[in-house]
Protein backbone atom coordinates (compact mmCIF):
# COMPACT_ATOMS: atom_id res chain seq x y z
CA UNK A 1 0.00 0.00 0.00
CA UNK A 2 1.35 2.80 -0.87
CA UNK A 3 2.01 6.77 0.86
CA UNK A 4 -1.55 8.24 -0.83
CA UNK A 5 -3.73 4.83 -0.12
CA UNK A 6 -2.47 4.99 3.65
CA UNK A 7 -3.27 9.25 3.82
CA UNK A 8 -6.38 8.66 2.29
CA UNK A 9 -6.98 5.71 4.45
CA UNK A 10 -6.06 7.71 7.94
CA UNK A 11 -8.16 10.43 6.86
CA UNK A 12 -11.11 7.55 6.26
CA UNK A 13 -10.80 6.56 10.03
CA UNK A 14 -9.73 9.83 11.56
CA UNK A 15 -13.80 10.51 10.02
CA UNK A 16 -14.89 7.21 11.74
CA UNK A 17 -13.64 7.75 14.87
CA UNK A 18 -15.25 11.41 15.03
CA UNK A 19 -18.50 10.17 14.03
CA UNK A 20 -18.67 6.90 15.66
CA UNK A 21 -17.81 8.84 19.49
CA UNK A 22 -18.78 12.15 19.50
CA UNK A 23 -21.83 14.45 20.10
CA UNK A 24 -23.32 16.36 17.43
CA UNK A 25 -23.79 20.08 17.63
CA UNK A 26 -27.28 19.71 19.33
CA UNK A 27 -26.62 17.66 22.13
CA UNK A 28 -28.06 14.84 20.77
CA UNK A 29 -26.41 11.41 19.77
CA UNK A 30 -25.68 10.73 16.93
CA UNK A 31 -26.49 7.04 14.79
CA UNK A 32 -23.80 5.10 16.45
CA UNK A 33 -25.51 6.38 20.19
CA UNK A 34 -28.71 5.51 18.54
CA UNK A 35 -27.92 1.92 17.86
CA UNK A 36 -26.31 1.00 20.76
CA UNK A 37 -28.79 3.42 23.41
CA UNK A 38 -30.08 1.01 25.95
CA UNK A 39 -33.52 2.05 24.88
CA UNK A 40 -33.42 -0.06 21.76
CA UNK A 41 -31.09 -3.02 22.61
CA UNK A 42 -30.38 -3.02 26.13
CA UNK A 43 -29.08 -6.42 25.71
CA UNK A 44 -26.09 -5.09 23.68
CA UNK A 45 -25.67 -2.03 25.17
CA UNK A 46 -22.54 -3.40 27.14
CA UNK A 47 -20.92 -5.30 24.29
CA UNK A 48 -21.01 -3.71 20.91
CA UNK A 49 -19.76 -0.50 21.74
CA UNK A 50 -16.62 -2.26 23.33
CA UNK A 51 -16.23 -4.56 20.37
CA UNK A 52 -16.49 -1.86 18.25
CA UNK A 53 -13.73 0.51 20.24
CA UNK A 54 -11.76 -2.79 20.63
CA UNK A 55 -11.86 -3.00 16.78
CA UNK A 56 -11.20 0.87 15.82
CA UNK A 57 -7.68 0.08 18.24
CA UNK A 58 -6.82 -2.83 16.29
CA UNK A 59 -7.63 -0.60 12.93
CA UNK A 60 -5.13 1.91 13.91
CA UNK A 61 -2.54 -0.60 14.88
CA UNK A 62 -2.72 -2.03 11.46
CA UNK A 63 -4.61 -5.31 12.37
CA UNK A 64 -6.91 -4.90 10.04
CA UNK A 65 -8.06 -8.63 9.87
CA UNK A 66 -8.28 -8.48 13.60
CA UNK A 67 -10.66 -5.41 13.47
CA UNK A 68 -13.02 -7.28 10.66
CA UNK A 69 -13.10 -10.17 13.38
CA UNK A 70 -14.62 -7.34 15.99
CA UNK A 71 -16.55 -5.46 14.04
CA UNK A 72 -18.19 -8.92 12.50
CA UNK A 73 -18.89 -9.49 16.37
CA UNK A 74 -20.23 -6.26 17.12
CA UNK A 75 -22.72 -6.76 13.59
CA UNK A 76 -23.92 -10.14 15.12
CA UNK A 77 -25.20 -8.07 18.40
CA UNK A 78 -26.25 -4.85 16.24
CA UNK A 79 -26.85 -5.65 13.29
CA UNK A 80 -28.93 -2.68 12.29
CA UNK A 81 -25.85 -0.30 13.17
CA UNK A 82 -24.57 1.45 9.77
CA UNK A 83 -21.54 2.42 12.05
CA UNK A 84 -20.39 -1.17 12.23
CA UNK A 85 -20.88 -1.64 8.65
CA UNK A 86 -18.76 1.36 7.66
CA UNK A 87 -16.14 0.22 10.04
CA UNK A 88 -16.31 -3.09 7.86
CA UNK A 89 -15.66 -0.91 5.04
CA UNK A 90 -12.76 0.71 6.07
CA UNK A 91 -11.43 -2.65 7.22
CA UNK A 92 -11.99 -4.03 4.06
CA UNK A 93 -10.24 -0.78 1.99
CA UNK A 94 -6.97 -0.78 4.21
CA UNK A 95 -6.87 -4.80 3.14
CA UNK A 96 -6.89 -4.20 0.00
CA UNK A 97 -10.13 -5.65 -1.36
CA UNK A 98 -11.30 -2.53 -2.12
CA UNK A 99 -14.66 -4.64 -3.86
CA UNK A 100 -15.57 -5.64 -0.23
CA UNK A 101 -15.44 -2.30 0.99
CA UNK A 102 -17.30 -0.45 -1.90
CA UNK A 103 -20.32 -2.97 -0.69
CA UNK A 104 -19.93 -1.56 2.83
CA UNK A 105 -19.72 1.79 2.21
CA UNK A 106 -22.62 1.79 -0.72
CA UNK A 107 -25.65 0.50 1.90
CA UNK A 108 -24.44 3.57 4.21
CA UNK A 109 -24.25 5.81 1.60
CA UNK A 110 -27.76 4.47 0.73
CA UNK A 111 -28.91 6.25 3.48
CA UNK A 112 -28.36 9.99 2.03
CA UNK A 113 -29.45 12.99 4.90
CA UNK A 114 -26.45 12.97 7.39
CA UNK A 115 -23.20 13.25 7.83
CA UNK A 116 -22.26 9.28 7.62
CA UNK A 117 -24.37 8.73 4.39
CA UNK A 118 -21.52 11.53 3.11
CA UNK A 119 -18.56 9.96 4.72
CA UNK A 120 -19.43 6.73 3.28
CA UNK A 121 -20.42 8.10 -0.23
CA UNK A 122 -16.72 10.04 -0.13
CA UNK A 123 -15.44 6.15 1.31
CA UNK A 124 -16.53 4.92 -2.14
CA UNK A 125 -15.16 7.44 -3.99
CA UNK A 126 -11.90 6.99 -2.31
CA UNK A 127 -12.13 2.87 -3.47
CA UNK A 128 -12.08 4.12 -7.08
CA UNK A 129 -9.24 6.37 -6.34
CA UNK A 130 -7.04 3.85 -4.76
CA UNK A 131 -7.77 1.50 -7.40
CA UNK A 132 -6.67 3.85 -10.32
CA UNK A 133 -3.21 4.28 -7.61
CA UNK A 134 -2.69 0.68 -8.00
CA UNK A 135 -3.72 0.69 -11.86
CA UNK A 136 -0.24 2.84 -12.71
CA UNK A 137 0.78 0.44 -15.13
CA UNK A 138 -2.69 0.26 -17.12
CA UNK A 139 -2.92 4.09 -17.30
CA UNK A 140 -6.24 3.93 -19.77
CA UNK A 141 -7.37 1.59 -16.75
CA UNK A 142 -6.43 3.74 -13.72
CA UNK A 143 -8.16 7.42 -15.83
CA UNK A 144 -11.24 5.74 -15.89
CA UNK A 145 -11.05 4.35 -12.07
CA UNK A 146 -9.97 8.46 -11.29
CA UNK A 147 -13.11 9.43 -13.33
CA UNK A 148 -15.23 7.25 -11.98
CA UNK A 149 -14.09 8.60 -7.98
CA UNK A 150 -14.41 12.24 -9.23
CA UNK A 151 -18.05 11.58 -9.55
CA UNK A 152 -18.47 10.14 -6.58
CA UNK A 153 -16.49 13.11 -5.11
CA UNK A 154 -18.71 15.71 -6.57
CA UNK A 155 -21.57 13.73 -5.70
CA UNK A 156 -20.64 14.50 -2.39
CA UNK A 157 -19.91 17.94 -2.53
CA UNK A 158 -23.64 18.41 -4.04
CA UNK A 159 -24.73 17.21 -0.77
CA UNK A 160 -22.39 19.05 1.47
CA UNK A 161 -20.54 21.83 -0.35
CA UNK A 162 -17.71 21.81 3.04
CA UNK A 163 -16.70 18.43 3.03
CA UNK A 164 -13.22 19.12 2.66
CA UNK A 165 -12.15 15.53 2.41
CA UNK A 166 -14.05 15.14 -1.06
CA UNK A 167 -13.07 18.80 -2.27
CA UNK A 168 -9.07 17.70 -1.50
CA UNK A 169 -10.07 13.87 -3.14
CA UNK A 170 -11.88 15.29 -6.24
CA UNK A 171 -8.56 18.40 -7.08
CA UNK A 172 -6.20 15.04 -6.56
CA UNK A 173 -7.67 13.09 -8.52
CA UNK A 174 -8.18 15.86 -11.44
CA UNK A 175 -4.47 16.69 -10.99
CA UNK A 176 -3.57 12.85 -11.53
CA UNK A 177 -5.85 12.65 -14.74
CA UNK A 178 -4.26 15.39 -16.17
CA UNK A 179 -0.82 14.04 -15.53
CA UNK A 180 -1.76 10.47 -17.04
CA UNK A 181 -3.38 11.85 -19.68
CA UNK A 182 -0.19 13.79 -20.08
CA UNK A 183 2.26 11.21 -20.11
CA UNK A 184 -0.19 9.29 -22.21
CA UNK A 185 -0.06 11.76 -25.19
CA UNK A 186 3.71 12.05 -24.86
CA UNK A 187 4.28 8.36 -25.21
CA UNK A 188 1.76 8.64 -27.87
CA UNK A 189 3.84 11.04 -29.52
CA UNK A 190 6.83 8.88 -28.76
CA UNK A 191 5.47 5.58 -30.50
CA UNK A 192 4.41 7.62 -33.13
CA UNK A 193 8.11 9.28 -33.21
CA UNK A 194 9.67 6.17 -33.25
CA UNK A 195 7.40 4.90 -35.50
CA UNK A 196 8.47 7.25 -37.83
CA UNK A 197 11.86 6.63 -36.91
CA UNK A 198 11.60 3.17 -37.10
CA UNK A 199 9.54 3.99 -40.71
CA UNK A 200 12.39 6.16 -41.46
CA UNK A 201 14.99 3.48 -40.53
CA UNK A 202 13.34 0.84 -42.47
CA UNK A 203 12.83 3.40 -45.40
CA UNK A 204 16.86 4.13 -45.38
CA UNK A 205 17.70 -0.04 -44.92
CA UNK A 206 15.23 -0.45 -47.72
CA UNK A 207 17.07 1.82 -49.90
CA UNK A 208 20.44 0.85 -48.64
CA UNK A 209 19.58 -2.73 -49.94
CA UNK A 210 17.86 -1.58 -53.25
CA UNK A 211 21.07 0.43 -53.77
CA UNK A 212 23.30 -2.72 -52.60
CA UNK A 213 21.02 -4.30 -54.45
CA UNK A 214 21.67 -2.06 -57.41
CA UNK A 215 24.99 -2.10 -57.19
CA UNK A 216 25.13 -6.18 -56.64
CA UNK A 217 23.67 -6.22 -60.01
CA UNK A 218 25.73 -3.80 -61.33
CA UNK A 219 28.68 -4.90 -60.12
CA UNK A 220 27.62 -8.68 -61.19
CA UNK A 221 26.56 -7.05 -64.61
CA UNK A 222 30.55 -5.81 -65.15
CA UNK A 223 31.68 -8.89 -63.49
CA UNK A 224 29.84 -11.12 -65.93
CA UNK A 225 30.32 -8.25 -68.67
CA UNK A 226 34.21 -8.53 -67.78
CA UNK A 227 34.42 -12.07 -67.62
CA UNK A 228 32.28 -12.22 -71.38
CA UNK A 229 35.44 -9.76 -72.29
CA UNK A 230 38.02 -12.15 -70.73
CA UNK A 231 36.43 -14.91 -72.09
CA UNK A 232 36.49 -13.32 -76.11
CA UNK A 233 39.85 -12.56 -75.25
CA UNK A 234 40.67 -16.10 -74.42
CA UNK A 235 39.16 -17.08 -77.30
CA UNK A 236 40.60 -14.42 -79.36
CA UNK A 237 44.05 -15.24 -77.78
CA UNK A 238 43.33 -18.95 -78.15
CA UNK A 239 42.23 -18.47 -81.75
CA UNK A 240 45.35 -16.09 -82.37
CA UNK A 241 47.68 -18.34 -80.79
CA UNK A 242 45.74 -21.49 -82.81
CA UNK A 243 46.23 -19.01 -85.80
CA UNK A 244 49.71 -18.08 -84.99
CA UNK A 245 50.63 -22.19 -84.67
CA UNK A 246 49.02 -22.91 -87.46
CA UNK A 247 50.96 -20.04 -89.47
CA UNK A 248 54.22 -21.25 -88.01
CA UNK A 249 53.35 -24.56 -88.42
CA UNK A 250 52.92 -23.63 -92.48
CA UNK A 251 55.93 -21.27 -92.49
CA UNK A 252 57.92 -24.04 -90.82
CA UNK A 253 56.17 -26.38 -93.74
CA UNK A 254 56.76 -23.75 -96.40
CA UNK A 255 60.91 -23.40 -94.92
CA UNK A 256 61.19 -27.52 -94.79
CA UNK A 257 59.76 -27.33 -98.33
CA UNK A 258 61.95 -24.55 -99.63
CA UNK A 259 65.11 -26.30 -97.63
CA UNK A 260 63.41 -29.29 -99.18
CA UNK A 261 63.75 -28.17 -102.55
CA UNK A 262 66.66 -26.10 -102.17
CA UNK A 263 68.41 -28.59 -101.06
CA UNK A 264 67.64 -31.31 -104.21
CA UNK A 265 68.70 -27.79 -106.20
CA UNK A 266 71.43 -27.83 -104.63
CA UNK A 267 72.37 -31.49 -104.92
CA UNK A 268 70.98 -30.89 -108.92
CA UNK A 269 73.63 -28.42 -108.53
CA UNK A 270 76.01 -30.39 -107.08
CA UNK A 271 75.33 -33.42 -109.04
CA UNK A 272 75.70 -30.50 -112.02
CA UNK A 273 78.70 -29.16 -110.92
CA UNK A 274 80.21 -32.27 -110.67
CA UNK A 275 79.24 -33.95 -114.16
CA UNK A 276 80.41 -30.36 -115.18
CA UNK A 277 83.65 -31.43 -113.65
CA UNK A 278 84.01 -34.56 -114.35
CA UNK A 279 83.47 -33.94 -118.12
CA UNK A 280 86.19 -31.63 -117.81
CA UNK A 281 88.36 -33.50 -116.28
CA UNK A 282 87.76 -36.27 -118.43
CA UNK A 283 88.23 -33.88 -121.64
CA UNK A 284 91.19 -32.32 -119.74
CA UNK A 285 92.23 -36.36 -119.32
CA UNK A 286 91.61 -36.89 -123.18
CA UNK A 287 93.85 -33.36 -124.08
CA UNK A 288 96.31 -34.69 -121.91
CA UNK A 289 97.04 -38.02 -123.21
CA UNK A 290 96.81 -36.35 -127.08
CA UNK A 291 99.13 -33.84 -125.91
CA UNK A 292 101.30 -36.81 -124.54
CA UNK A 293 100.77 -38.94 -127.32
CA UNK A 294 101.26 -36.04 -130.02
CA UNK A 295 105.01 -35.82 -127.40
CA UNK A 296 105.71 -38.83 -127.71
CA UNK A 297 105.52 -39.18 -131.51
CA UNK A 298 107.56 -36.14 -131.53
CA UNK A 299 110.25 -37.41 -129.36
CA UNK A 300 110.46 -41.06 -131.55
CA UNK A 301 110.67 -38.50 -134.59
CA UNK A 302 113.60 -36.96 -133.13
CA UNK A 303 115.87 -40.02 -132.44
CA UNK A 304 115.20 -41.13 -135.68
CA UNK A 305 116.74 -37.63 -136.98
CA UNK A 306 120.88 -38.33 -137.19
CA UNK A 307 123.00 -35.78 -135.01
CA UNK A 308 125.25 -33.37 -136.43
CA UNK A 309 128.08 -33.33 -134.99
CA UNK A 310 129.40 -29.56 -133.99
CA UNK A 311 132.82 -28.61 -134.46
CA UNK A 312 135.02 -28.14 -131.97
CA UNK A 313 136.45 -24.85 -131.70
CA UNK A 314 139.96 -23.61 -132.67
CA UNK A 315 143.01 -22.82 -130.59
CA UNK A 316 141.00 -23.30 -127.31
CA UNK A 317 139.18 -25.26 -125.06
CA UNK A 318 135.69 -26.53 -125.42
CA UNK A 319 134.78 -25.46 -122.18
Amino acid sequence: MNRKTIAMFAMLLACFVSVSFSQEPGGEKNAVGDAFSKDRAPAVTGSAPQLVREGNKLLLDDKADLALAKYDLAKTLAPEAREIEFAEGLSHFKLGDYAAARQNFSQVAGSAGDGLADDALYSRGTCDHAEALASGDEPEQAMGKLEGAMRTYREVLARNPNHVAARDANFKAASMWRQIKKQMEQQEQKQDGDSDEENKEDQEKQDGEEQDQEKSDDEKQQDEQQESEDKEGEDQESSESEQNKKDQEEQEQSKSDKDKKSEEEKSEQQQAQQSEEEKVSQEQAERQLREMLEELKDRQKARRKPVERVPAPRGGKDW
